[in-house]
């Protein structure tokens, strides 16, 4: 049962949630069992580039998702000393897949939306990152921005005040 009431017909017939979940779950399972631990933060500068790279000659950023989202995960470890849980990696396969995603307040869409422009921002697409207010886009971008530099994204943060 939704944590707002009672499921509707349709939910209990089709739960477009649950058919994501089962479609994805081997793929969160792959991500987490990447591990990056043993390796230096100019290895993980490496094989962004070597993502990239590889992108650039497929042409197809999904064949990616898996070692992207897991090096994205270990930079956010690293950085910021948070490893994205399974519920915020399936955010971000949704947010990848241009999916709408519904998290309250604490579940971590920050951290949620840091895999998924990380693939792209290595596919070479300019990514964007739109947040609420002006303290929440300083704050995210002041917490979030060194994962980026480690694996060598540039970043940069546009306030509506300035």
């Amino acid at each position: 049962m939704s944590p707002r009431g009672k499921r509707s017909v349709i939910q209990e017939l089709w739960d477009p949630s649950a058919d994501f979940i089962e479609r994805t779950k081997d793929v969160v399972e792959q991500i987490k069992s990447i591990s990056f631990e043993n390796r230096s933060d100019t290895s993980l500068r490496v094989f962004a580039q070597w993502i990239r790279n590889s992108i650039k000659e497929s042409g197809n950023p999904k064949e990616h998702l898996i070692p992207a989202f897991a090096l994205a995960r270990e930079a956010a470890r690293r950085v910021i000393g948070q490893t994205a849980y399974d519920c915020q990696i399936y955010a971000g396969i949704a947010m990848f897949e241009g999916k709408l995603t519904e998290m309250y307040t604490g579940e971590g869409k920050t951290l949620s939306a840091v895999m998924p422009a990380t693939l792209m921002a290595l596919s070479g697409v300019r990514v964007h990152i739109l947040t609420f207010n002006d303290y929440l886009v300083q704050r995210d971008f002041e917490q979030m921005s060194p994962i980026f530099e480690l694996l060598g994204l540039s970043v940069g943060c546009v306030l509506a005040s300035t």
